[in-house]
């Protein structure tokens, strides 16, 4: 049997609470719908004066959202739609309250490899959804990755940022190029690679409580040395073995030697990241109702099956969500 929660429904009036954060491209904030009760996420993105080329990246705009909010699974924030106004676009999303991996590091500190063995587990388990769905994120991090009080991790603001940064006003990477691959700092072909890049920043950012490149004083610094060196961050020594492996095949500067999500599922670090430590309970985030076995990857079937929350589950259990 299959579990999946209602669509939440896009508001037609809404009331705007407190700010949740600020991104590249806007701000967000918490905010209610006015006939329903429901709680949700309010993207405010500011636009420039009206124009032949916004008016049409705008109109994509809404077009993507409309793809992204068919997209189900539970290691990704919902997309509920878009609404346009003169000076603003608004796009509701679903609310998730526990914040995101980048201000839990603010607040705890660098994490535990048992933590971070967890919330990669399931950041590869969204992406190759995402992958299998033809979407790139585009823009993993920490602060991108929201975290539910049971561990559940959901990836947040996939699939729009190259449309994004043509119609926001005061668009800017500040912060981003910490994680972003070599490919994509010389704006050559961005294709899922890059997202696996990012993962290893991110797994990075976990580890040592900081960005990568945290050594450089400048962004044009950082940039520099992603675009022009044969460098990768370096490896925490902390990590284990199995954790520095991993970092290895995510950080290569080749984009077409790091692994796809769905083989990176089979690697030792995160392979067993639904067993404690001490193998006597089960791990919260990494519970799901339902296995969707897609073979996407191959030929794009979605077959489904009851799992065994104790038995070691396949990495290609976790490619899709069915719905």
């Amino acid at each position: 049997m299959c579990h999946t929660s209602l669509a939440p429904t896009k508001p037609r009036r809404w009331t705007k609470g407190d700010n949740l954060g600020e991104g590249s491209y806007g701000s967000v904030w918490l905010a209610l719908n006015g006939d329903t009760g429901e709680l949700f996420a309010l993207k405010e993105v500011r636009v420039g004066s009206s124009d032949k080329h916004r008016d049409e990246s705008i109109e994509q705009l809404e077009q993507e959202v409309d793809v992204l909010s068919r997209l189900v699974h539970p290691n990704i924030v919902r997309y509920i739609g878009i609404t346009r106004q003169e000076t603003a676009l608004y796009i509701f999303l679903e609310y998730v309250p526990g914040g995101s991996i980048a201000s839990l590091v603010q607040r705890f500190g660098k994490f535990e490899e048992n933590v971070i063995r967890v919330y990669t587990r399931q950041i590869l388990i969204g992406l190759a959804y995402l992958h299998s769905q033809r979407v790139v994120h585009r823009d993993i991090k920490g602060a991108n990755i929201l975290v539910e009080k049971s561990g559940r991790i959901k990836l947040a603001d996939f699939g729009m940022a190259k449309v994004l940064e043509r119609v926001s006003i005061g668009k800017s990477f500040k912060g981003s190029a910490c994680w972003m691959a070599p490919e994509v700092i010389r704006q050559q072909n961005i294709g899922f690679e890059a997202d696996i890049w990012s993962v290893g920043c991110t797994v990075y950012e976990m580890s040592t409580g900081s960005p990568p490149w945290s050594e450089c004083s400048t962004q044009v610094q950082i940039i520099f040395k992603i675009a022009s060196s044969n460098e990768i961050p370096d490896i925490p020594e902390d990590l284990s073995p199995e954790g520095q492996d991993f970092l290895r095949l995510c950080l290569q500067r080749d984009a077409e030697m790091r692994p796809e999500a769905v083989a990176l599922l089979d690697e030792p670090f995160v392979l067993d990241a639904h067993r404690s430590s001490d193998h006597t309970q089960n791990i919260p985030g990494l519970q799901y109702d339902t296995w969707a076995s897609s073979s996407a990857v191959d030929d794009g079937s979605i077959l489904s099956s009851e799992a065994d929350p104790s038995s070691r589950v396949n990495s290609s259990r976790h490619v899709a969500w069915e719905n």
